[in-house]
């Protein structure tokens, strides 16, 4: 449901123009287009590293071989891009089965990277104020730090104009995970720009994400073959959502709102933005609407369709019966929760 649908619930007419199956169906080529060229240059980046090519290595995801480099041969890897150190350390870590994270970071007066450094993910320990709060209403999490010392630097060495290894430090202090975890761990889990394709063409036929989630298991043979978690997956679509809220939709709602406001000195609507300057909660009411209310406003229904739109909003519709026994609306909101704040803010003028 979109926002200018929902806006016929105050009998006002929409123009679906905009939305014609042409242009849906010439943006998600463009987007499918766009994802296989980025799958592309990811295995390109990978196949750069050729091991009888200048010391780099030979790094290929899963078919990485950590036991055919010794700490000297990983000491003497040089890279074009602080992409290529990353995805070359993260295979490793992959290999090795552990995950990692970025650490240290150190840019010049340009914002390029000059230094960078990755830590094993359970390097450090957790503060111990977290572990002796009083106040503490649930146990704490089971620690997952454990002071590990593995590490992995570079640093742009303006000589060859290539990234070179500084430090590499592979003790652990720590069993590794079992092989059938690794896939499930998070810096080896990501959703492609294909896939994402594929899920928001899917989306609009109405299947839902857990079935295309079960679908993409069955085309891989198993979970751990997946290459992300249906949590991924959703956390995805939601920020996609988000963005298209952001630059299209709420900017085309707002302008039609004020285009009725400027037509009919009797429209209302209100709204809010939140810090990141996105659509938050938005109520309008029409002429017609507002003159109802004044007739027949005695008794308030107040219905709530919980987050069935497209922008997992509930949807407020506000509506009476007229003399005739007929259904009539009031007014309409879309909102980011249901708080007591929230529908104060709905009442209120």
């Amino acid at each position: 449901m979109s926002l200018f649908f929902m806006f016929s619930f105050c009998y006002v007419s929409v123009s679906f123009n905009s939305f014609s199956p042409t242009l849906s169906e010439l943006q998600f080529e463009t987007n499918w287009i766009r994802s296989i060229s980025q799958e592309r240059k990811e295995r390109d980046i990978m196949d750069q590293f050729d091991g009888g090519q200048g010391g780099h290595a030979n790094v290929h995801n899963d078919k990485f071989n950590s036991s055919s480099y010794s700490k000297n041969d990983i000491l003497e890897q040089k890279f074009d891009s602080e992409d290529d150190a990353h995805a070359f350390y993260n295979a490793y870590a992959k290999e090795m089965r552990f995950s990692i994270r970025k650490d240290r970071l150190k840019v010049d007066e340009t914002n390029v990277p000059r230094k960078r450094k990755w830590v094993c993910s359970k390097q450090g320990r957790r503060a111990k104020k977290h572990l002796d709060r009083k106040d503490r209403k649930r146990p704490p999490r089971d620690e997952t730090r454990v002071g590990c010392r593995a590490t992995f630097s570079i640093r742009y060495d303006k000589g060859v104009e290539k990234y070179v290894v500084t430090h590499f430090d592979n003790e652990h202090n720590h069993p590794f995970i079992e092989k059938r975890c690794v896939p499930f761990l998070l810096p080896h889990r990501c959703v492609s720009d294909a896939v994402k394709a594929q899920t928001k063409a899917m989306h609009n036929v109405g299947v839902k994400t857990g079935q295309i989630m079960d679908m993409k298991v069955n085309e891989s043979g198993g979970y751990g073959d997946v290459g992300f978690t249906l949590k991924d997956l959703q956390n995805k679509i939601e920020v996609e959502r988000r963005v298209e809220l952001k630059d299209g939709d709420a900017e085309g709602a707002l302008g039609y709102l004020s285009a009725r406001a400027n037509a009919d000195p009797l429209f209302f609507f209100k709204y809010t933005v939140d810090e990141d300057n996105r659509l938050g909660k938005l109520f309008w009411a029409d002429s017609k609407s507002r003159m109802d209310y004044a007739a027949f406003g005695d008794v308030l229904i107040f219905d709530t369709t919980y987050r069935t739109n497209a922008y997992k909003k509930p949807f407020v519709i506000l509506a009476g019966v007229s003399n005739h026994f007929l259904t009539t609306i009031f007014g309409c909101a879309l909102l980011v929760d249901e708080t007591f704040a929230t529908y104060t803010w709905c009442w209120k003028p």
